[in-house]
């Protein structure tokens, strides 16, 4: 990832010194950002200095300097409206190919006499990727603005969809859903000339709800993880109730932690305070020697 920054980055900078243009944009959330980088070091330095493990804590701030580089890059490569499409465009073939992949992954479990299980078949986060591609196919299609990548992400979509029920990851399910909230609300108000095909969809995914939920409010395996996900907030099945339940005792365990150093924090590179048993853990057992 910092092999790819560095490098579109440097790419950018030569472009822009030979054009005699250079000027590094900063955007509107520049401090901001410079704020919560400079805790995000501040909290890796107090944890390393005071006996946290240094490769650990950079595990736990590197993705979140990826996110202040890849803003940093966005201000300053995304100018005009043609510069957002080979974005969507790597987003729709990355994605889409993780969603074959996960097929591929599926079939290999399967043959091999292996049971899908919560786990999925491939990483939970992948889960909330396809999610993405999932809102690119559904603007495309009602905006229509670009046909190629509306059928390209059209026929990319069902796999990444059969991938993220096999992946049983409710948050992606919930995440979708939730997003799907303000979204149908601002293509209504954005697309004007757009307004019937928007209308024909809230029809058409009313009709589809109304007759999906009922059958599978009760089911079972991944076909019912969608239902499942909304009934799981009032109504969890044991499995579900497990992994709320880890999670409220994780979140406790958290509160201690920051409660010992409220202003500062412990810093990165060491594990928080086990308050409370937390089913499972000692699969994390390397990590919590640290």
């Amino acid at each position: 990832a910092e092999a790819v920054m560095l490098f579109t980055f440097v790419s950018w900078a030569i472009r822009q010194i030979a054009l005699r243009d250079f000027k590094l944009e900063k955007g509107a959330f520049f401090k901001w950002f410079m704020a919560y980088v400079a805790m995000v070091a501040f909290g890796a330095i107090h944890g390393i200095v005071t006996g946290g493990n240094a490769s650990i804590a950079l595990w736990e701030v590197r993705s979140q300097f990826h996110l202040f580089l890849s803003y940093l890059i966005a201000c300053n490569v995304i100018k005009e409206k043609k510069d957002v499409y080979p974005v969507l465009w790597l987003a729709v073939i990355g994605i889409g190919l993780k969603g074959l992949i996960g097929i591929y992954a599926f079939l290999q479990m399967t043959a091999a006499g292996i049971v899908i299980t919560e786990q999925g078949v491939l990483t939970h986060e992948e889960s909330l990727f396809f999610n993405v591609l999932i809102f690119i196919c559904f603007v495309s299609w009602l905006s229509n603005s670009d046909n190629k990548l509306k059928w390209t992400s059209i026929f990319l979509v069902p796999p990444c969809i059969f991938t993220a029920l096999q992946n049983q990851r409710r948050s992606g399910i919930a995440a979708l859903i939730v997003a799907m909230v303000p979204l149908i609300p601002i293509m209504w108000t954005v697309l004007n000339e757009r307004k019937v095909a928007v209308k024909k969809f809230i029809i058409g995914f009313a009709i589809f709800n109304s007759l999906y939920l009922p059958i599978a409010w009760n089911g079972q395996g991944p076909w019912a993880l969608p239902a499942r996900a909304i009934r799981s907030n009032s109504d969890p099945n044991e499995r579900d109730a497990s992994s709320d339940y880890y999670r409220m005792v994780e979140n406790i365990n958290l509160k201690a932690t920051r409660d010992r150093s409220p202003i500062i924090g412990i810093g990165y590179g060491k594990p928080y305070d086990m308050l409370i048993y937390q089913p499972g853990i000692e699969q994390f057992d390397s990590f919590l020697k640290y």
